[in-house]
């Protein structure tokens, strides 16, 4: 699968696979495809092809480090153990593709431990460290990556994309474009009809979220937690007030939005989160 990224984006990801071994940072908003990216490039320095093809498919020598669900930061456990199965790992000395996502999530202890393997990388790997905003990287982070630009893909070439390599007709392809907000990686996740029903599931919790007492929020609070969706919720919901800002407070609602998600980045319950959030 062959995403449909502009052509200056397309010959930097060309150069990532003929020049390996080093570290890079891809950036873009969210869904245009970044992880997606990355596995096309572990497939080739990997030789296997069914891992850009099958997020679940696994190789000995891909390592993928990314939070826990529902929290945003990468901790310094996590990163440990990852530097350590890298350093550990080694099949036949081939390649090896160590895969960051999120990396502006990562802790401050845990950014300092990886920062050691970023100067110092271990033998025939290759580091791809995602990222939706690069503001938010560590500068030392950046410093030390060669930078890949993601631009958002224009949804006509999107709705072609999905059209052809999926067999879509033109309102399916559409439909689904409107439900991941215009995002051609999301797109692609809702092509299976369980994540599309989670997906929609989510959008019309918060769109009635907003709209309803404190305490049928506080019911749906309980259940947004207890299915481990806090930040997909808290997404859906920024995307809902742009929907019903003509009577709604917007600049508070998304004030208080923005502090619950710092409160999870901060490891703060998802249940407290979210109830607080009810209150408000």
């Amino acid at each position: 699968m062959k995403l449909p990224f502009n052509s200056t984006t397309k010959q930097t990801l060309n150069k990532i696979t003929e020049n390996p071994n080093r570290v890079y940072l891809l950036y873009g908003p969210t869904g245009v495809g970044k992880y997606l990216a990355s596995r096309e490039i572990a497939a080739q320095l990997l030789n296997e092809s069914n891992i850009a093809t099958n997020n679940s498919f696994g190789s000995p020598n891909l390592f993928i480090l990314e939070p826990e669900p529902n929290k945003q930061n990468i901790s310094i456990e996590q990163v440990r153990t990852f530097i350590d199965r890298i350093w550990k790992t080694s099949v036949d000395g081939s390649a090896k593709i160590a895969i960051v996502r999120g990396i502006e999530n990562i802790s401050e202890s845990g950014a300092n431990a990886l920062l050691k393997n970023l100067e110092d990388i271990a033998p025939n790997t290759t580091f791809l460290l995602l990222s939706d905003s690069i503001s938010d990287v560590l500068p030392t982070i950046r410093s030390r990556s060669q930078l890949v630009y993601f631009a958002p893909i224009d949804q006509q070439v999107a709705l072609a994309f999905l059209k052809d390599s999926y067999a879509l007709s033109g309102d399916n392809a559409q439909e689904l474009l409107v439900l991941a907000h215009d995002k051609i990686a999301h797109a692609i996740d809702l092509i299976d009809s369980d994540t599309q029903q989670i997906k929609q599931a989510t959008q019309n919790q918060s769109q009635k979220f907003l709209t309803s007492s404190t305490t049928q929020r506080f019911v749906i609070a309980k259940g947004v937690a207890e299915s481990s969706s806090t930040q997909e919720f808290l997404s859906e919901l920024i995307y809902a007030i742009k929907e019903q800002s003509i009577i709604l407070n917007e600049v508070d609602i998304l004030d208080n939005i923005v502090r619950a998600q710092e409160q999870l980045r901060a490891n703060v319950s998802a249940r407290t989160v979210i109830e607080n959030l009810s209150l408000k």
